[in-house]
């Protein structure tokens, strides 16, 4: 076990603390659920190695300091919970400005220490924005293929330049956000 595991546990911890909260409602697992009931392939879009890398993204003086943090706001679930209904209401309207928002606000936790800033940007690099490119490039070879397929990521990873509807545009695809 690593840090991100740990850290990765704890937040779970955190989420079913909400009420409310099920992480068998979730969307991912709602259309999977219907691709396999409607005997339809479920391919993942990225090797288990780069999601292993977002989770051993954190430095060692990085993941000391979200760990603690973590630990020491665990009693404290308003917070938590807040900036977890602001991301849902992101989501739910397709507010990709106000995610992205979100993700530099955690960036630049106030009480972060300044030397941990170029970890956290080296964090977001593996975690989205490697991630971003590898996915915008996989969504690419099912078009050039002509494979008709219902691509999914998480929300975080639409988001801001980097995200991969602005890759696909800088690739030269026309992107459209559906309602």
């Amino acid at each position: 076990y690593n840090i991100g595991f740990w850290i990765s546990t704890i937040s779970s911890y955190q989420v079913m603390g909400i009420s409310g909260f099920d992480f068998n409602q979730g969307v991912d697992r709602y259309f999977t659920a219907k691709a396999k009931a409607d005997s339809k392939s479920v391919t993942d879009i990225e090797e288990l190695s780069a999601q292993l890398g977002a989770i051993n993204a954190y430095t060692d003086a990085l993941g000391d300091y979200v760990i603690k943090d973590t630990i020491d706001n665990l009693g404290d679930n308003g917070e938590f919970a807040q900036t977890l209904a602001d991301l849902y209401i992101a989501w739910v309207t397709g507010n990709v400005d106000e995610a992205e928002a979100l993700n530099e606000e955690s960036m630049a936790d106030e009480e972060m220490p300044e030397e941990l800033v170029p970890d956290i940007e080296q964090y977001f690099d593996i975690t989205y924005y490697s991630r971003n490119k590898g996915m915008a490039d996989k969504a690419a070879e099912f078009i050039k293929n002509g494979d008709n397929v219902f691509f999914m990521v998480g929300f975080a990873h639409f988001a801001g330049e980097k995200g991969i509807p602005a890759l696909l545009t800088d690739m030269g695809y026309t992107v459209e956000k559906l309602y």
